[in-house]
């Protein structure tokens, strides 16, 4: 069965920032959600995941060629954004951007995501940023660090498992602020939310902060 494809990225922009860099911005047409499962898979980078009040599911990324080699920019032509259907939900890819790619490449994506979509996230290296969800967040990453802002009062229950590093959850109780430090190879959770949000965060080697406000 052919694979339905909501959106492609789209380029925007084409210009050098320097005699050595070039940097090229790209789009993806935005993609209506309703309250469907958002899986999002991205190799190497920074990335950011904001939950808005919108009913759309848009990408936007930058990947600059640090050194502007004709070679290096070239593959900037393979990078693609496709959003498609998959079981349950939508599937947000970026194709052609991988680890060995972001040796020569800088790649910064943002994803605006409908705050009420539970969001499932596989992450290779770099940099993760999660802010505004109302529900379910699954991350499965292997190496960078991660950082999580929610709503305390939408959380029910928090999970961490880092193999290598450190993770923190600061929530807000009745005494204060709360500090739960992970030791390496280790567990921690909190299970004290009034809300149904599920956090469930793997990080194989890095440091993991959740603040819940």
């Amino acid at each position: 069965m052919k694979t339905r494809v909501f959106s492609c990225l789209s380029l925007l922009l084409v210009a050098p920032l320097s005699a050595h860099e070039v940097t090229r911005e790209f789009a993806s047409d935005p993609v209506v959600v309703v309250d469907e499962p958002v899986k999002v898979e991205f190799k190497a980078g920074e990335l950011r995941i904001v939950g808005t009040d919108q009913d759309q599911l848009e990408a936007h990324l930058t990947a600059t060629c640090r050194k502007g080699k004709p070679r290096c920019v070239r593959k900037l032509e393979e990078l693609r954004v496709v959003a498609r259907a998959s079981e349950g939900g939508v599937e947000l890819v970026f194709e052609g951007l991988n680890k060995r790619r972001a040796k020569r490449i800088d790649f910064e994506a943002v994803v605006r995501v409908p705050r009420m979509s539970p969001v499932d996230i596989k992450m290779g290296v770099g940099e993760l940023e999660v802010e505004d969800l109302r529900q379910d967040l699954a991350v499965d990453m292997w190496i960078g660090d991660l950082s999580v802002r929610m709503a305390q009062a939408d959380v029910h229950s928090v999970l961490l498992d880092a193999g290598i590093g450190d993770a923190e959850i600061h929530a807000f109780g009745s005494d204060g602020r709360q500090r739960r430090p992970l030791l390496v190879g280790k567990e921690v959770s909190w299970t004290d939310g009034s809300g149904s949000a599920r956090l469930d965060i793997d990080l194989q080697i890095g440091d993991i902060l959740v603040e819940l406000d």
